[in-house]
């Protein structure tokens, strides 16, 4: 069972697509949107067929609209606070965020709560105006701005749930819990789901069961999008790696702990310009005795198209070229530039696709 939910899993995030950008972020619709779609045209069924499925798209409309606003106000503080998110994933469960790298937890945190305020506040001003807009009879104005409220007042409540990606998992981490926490709970809240659901189709109510196991379905895909999938060089090396001028002797790398540290290769870089890299092995094979009058720029590999990438390289390409050269070290050049460094160990340590 457990390798046909999970199958079920990630065809739900492959089937994800990218549906435009704001600014630097990628902004894209996640899964769950049809079997959401379906399952209220099914609860509704006793309404009769036209009805439900005017009712379902109404509901499925107003909660992706709820979403989109969720996402917006989400992104907009973020900004604001100086924060920079990679991807937006718009899932029934709110927008699932992938940062650019490190941001402070508290700074995250500020932006992540705006979200579901916003989501909340909403809720509460559209139920208010679907309860004065029915008292003077528009009845059929009443029914959408309930199913409007109704939708932001789910995703304000469920987007705080700690699951990764999520606000509530921003919050555990600013609380200084750690970010521990939302992956164990990305694991506890989808199997708690499940078990409501089981728990309720065993009591006889089928629907109430769908709906959990739907919930817990959504809340494990959630989880999975917030993991980053990198797809550039840029994205895996080593900023600001530890440099050399070529006219410093082998004296001083020995003198400066290299060896020690069991650094095989260093770049060598002069005026902010790559010129190459030094292959430590070199220094154990020429006698201590010359390591002195030996410098760096008389044994260094010039920086060439065999030992190099430039920053937006695609992780695939360079994947290859080291199966095809046996390299398992890179410099990343932009321009004349040192971008950095990437290693096979990079590659080795991006979570699985």
């Amino acid at each position: 069972m457990a390798q046909y939910v999970g199958a079920g899993m990630q065809a739900m995030i492959d089937t994800s697509m990218r549906i435009g950008r704001w600014g630097p972020t990628e902004v894209r619709l996640g899964a769950g949107w049809a079997a959401l779609a379906v399952l209220a045209v099914w609860s509704l069924a006793g309404r009769g067929a036209t009805e439900a499925l005017g009712l379902a798209a109404m509901a499925t409309a107003a909660h992706l609209a709820a979403v989109v606003l969720h996402a917006a106000t989400h992104l907009a503080a973020a900004r604001r606070l100086g924060l920079r998110w990679r991807e937006a994933t718009l899932t029934p469960l709110g927008a699932v965020v992938v940062p650019h790298g490190a941001a402070p937890p508290r700074r995250v945190a500020l932006a992540a709560l705006a979200a579901p305020a916003a989501s909340l506040a909403l809720a509460g001003g559209l139920g208010f105006t679907a309860l004065v807009i029915g008292a003077v009879g528009a009845a059929g104005a009443a029914a959408v701005l309930h199913l409007a409220a109704l939708s932001n007042l789910v995703l304000g409540l469920a987007s705080l749930l700690p699951l990764p990606g999520l606000p509530g998992a921003a919050l555990v981490s600013a609380a200084g819990l750690g970010a521990r926490w939302p992956v164990r709970l990305a694991r506890a809240i989808p199997a708690g789901l499940a078990a409501g659901g089981a728990a309720a189709a065993l009591a006889g109510s089928g629907t109430l069961a769908l709906w959990l196991f739907l919930a817990a379905l959504l809340a494990a895909v959630a989880g999975r999008h917030a993991v980053p999938r990198p797809g550039r060089v840029a994205e895996v090396m080593t900023q600001d790696p530890e440099t050399v001028g070529p006219d410093a002797t082998l004296a001083d790398l020995v003198a400066a702990g290299v060896l020690a540290r069991r650094r095989g290769f260093l770049p060598v870089v002069e005026g902010g310009r790559a010129l190459g890299y030094v292959d430590l092995a070199v220094i154990t094979q020429i006698e201590a005795a010359y390591w002195p009058l030996v410098r760096v720029g008389d044994v260094l590999v010039a920086c060439d198209a065999e030992n190099s990438v430039p920053p937006e390289a695609t992780l695939a390409d360079l994947a290859r070229r080291m199966r095809a050269a046996g390299r398992r070290k890179f410099l990343v050049i932009d321009g004349v530039r040192l971008a950095g460094v990437v290693t096979l160990a990079d590659l080795a340590l991006l979570p699985p696709s």
